[in-house]
């Protein structure tokens, strides 16, 4: 299968150090990348189209392979043949060819949250979202604050020195708070997504689900006073 060299790098964060290594998850035409951040704190899916996939299968990336995707930034593409616990990376030009083998490749779970009748979701101006999100402290909590009725949604950090707040396109329909981690919430923002709204969901479980696109997925574990 092929994919963009630029769009796996991106889509790990390059070479970003993690305690749980990024994994790769191929399900009929569509390949996703997830990846935690703080053994779990934070969790984002990004997913992109391919040609159907020989089978569909789960695997983590090591660090190996995310060091030697960062050297074909170059390329435009190239292949991925898998067949566990083997992983082939071929890189084909018009008068030459590249192949990289990794050997011990190893099997991954399936990652996944349900829904619940009982989510609250409301919309918010993705561009703005992330432009504040890049502005917060790295070390505290960061408490997300909606009001019932109301359209405002307010940031506050721990420590009193930053606040922040962006207007929902619609009313909450309860007022919700969820804590977590500011340094995650920064680090799992940094990159620009395209995209005017975003789906910002306090889940049933206490984690908060945010669909800026649907190929781009951030889920958050609270922090519990």
């Amino acid at each position: 299968m092929s994919v963009s060299p630029k769009w796996l790098h991106d889509a790990w964060f390059g070479t970003a150090t993690f305690q749980v290594l990024p994994r790769i998850i191929i399900q009929k035409n569509r390949l996703s990348v997830v990846v935690f951040r703080q053994s779990g704190a934070a969790m984002r899916i990004r997913t992109c189209q391919i040609k159907q996939g020989p089978e569909d299968v789960i695997f983590q990336v090591p660090n190996a392979m995310r060091a030697y995707i960062k050297q074909c930034l170059d390329f435009p593409a190239i292949r991925l043949d898998v067949s566990l616990p083997r992983l082939r990376i071929v890189i084909e030009m018009g008068a030459s060819a590249i192949q990289y083998h990794f050997p011990n490749i190893e099997r991954a779970d399936d990652v996944h949250i349900e829904p619940h009748e009982n989510d609250m979701t409301i919309h918010i101006p993705t561009g703005e979202w992330i432009a504040i999100c890049k502005t917060m402290p790295v070390k505290g909590t960061l408490s997300i604050c909606t009001t019932h009725q109301k359209r405002a949604v307010t940031l506050q950090h721990s420590k009193g020195r930053w606040v922040a707040g962006t207007t929902a396109a619609e009313p909450s329909p309860k007022g919700k708070t969820f804590q977590c981690n500011s340094g995650v919430m920064k680090f799992i923002h940094q990159q620009d997504i395209d995209g005017m709204m975003s789906d910002l969901t306090f889940m049933h479980c206490g984690v908060l689900r945010i669909e800026t696109t649907p190929e781009n997925i951030i889920y958050l574990a609270p922090i519990e006073e």
